[in-house]
């Protein structure tokens, strides 16, 4: 039995997302490696430098804007996830749906798309251009044009990215979010504390720095898009893990 219409889409959309951000990876690996090595006037170390970030945000926001949740669901399920539960597409929703294999495998790819272009651009750009990278993969993840502009909630994605950048408040906010999760059972209050977790964590590594700063916004992203959770919490009416 073949495909229906829907996975085809799917298939279709996963295929033309993943030759975008492999097209500007392989130009941003070829820039570093062979481009920017020849140019050494002033004038060009000025576009190169504005290049980095370009590069890097393209390349962040194209990867980190592939909706693997929806993808998935799809493909697997037949299914449009933001149907369906919290009509969310990120890990929990796709778990409470589709199952925990599903859900792990969501959360895996999720976390990938933020850590590859933080960690690729920190090697081959450096820390500044892998934050603005992070970032866009972080916006792109909740902002994806490919679901007309709306996304998951980014705790995954930002899991990521700061394994690629910082990997050690990144180890130190997963167990936070793993305790506080077992604690409370609400995943929403876990993640919420998880990256209050992770800037307390990279202040007292890298003190006030671009990191530093990164890691703040990308809380204030994850609070803001958790706000339908609290509104539900304040009204007693949020779900606990393994709820329906």
């Amino acid at each position: 039995m073949g495909l229906n219409t829907t996975s085809v889409g799917s298939w279709q959309l996963a295929v033309g997302s993943w030759q975008l951000a492999v097209g500007i990876m392989l130009f941003c690996i070829i820039f570093c490696f062979f481009v920017k090595k020849k140019l050494e006037k002033e004038i060009y170390a000025i576009i190169i430098l504005k290049m980095d970030y370009f590069i890097a945000f393209v390349f962040g926001f194209a990867l980190g804007s592939i909706p693997f949740g929806y993808i998935l669901a799809r493909v697997f399920k037949k299914i449009d996830i933001r149907e369906h539960g919290s009509k969310n597409i990120g890990t929990t929703n796709v778990m409470r749906i589709c199952g925990k294999p599903l859900g792990i495998a969501v959360f895996i790819l999720d976390a990938g798309k933020g850590f590859v272009p933080a960690f690729l651009a920190s090697q081959c750009l450096g820390i500044n251009p892998a934050i603005v990278a992070g970032l866009a993969a972080l916006l792109g993840h909740a902002f994806t044009p490919w679901l007309k502009w709306k996304g998951g909630k980014g705790v995954a994605t930002g899991l990521g990215i700061f394994i690629g950048l910082a990997p050690l408040p990144a180890l130190i906010a997963f167990c936070a979010w793993v305790v506080i999760l077992l604690i409370f059972k609400w995943v929403s209050v876990a993640s919420m504390s998880a990256s209050a977790v992770l800037v307390i964590s990279i202040f007292l590594r890298y003190r006030v720095s671009p990191i530093f700063f990164f890691a703040l916004v990308g809380f204030l992203l994850v609070v803001f898009s958790h706000r339908s959770n609290i509104r539900h919490l304040l009204r007693g009416e949020e779900r606990k893990i393994g709820k329906r």
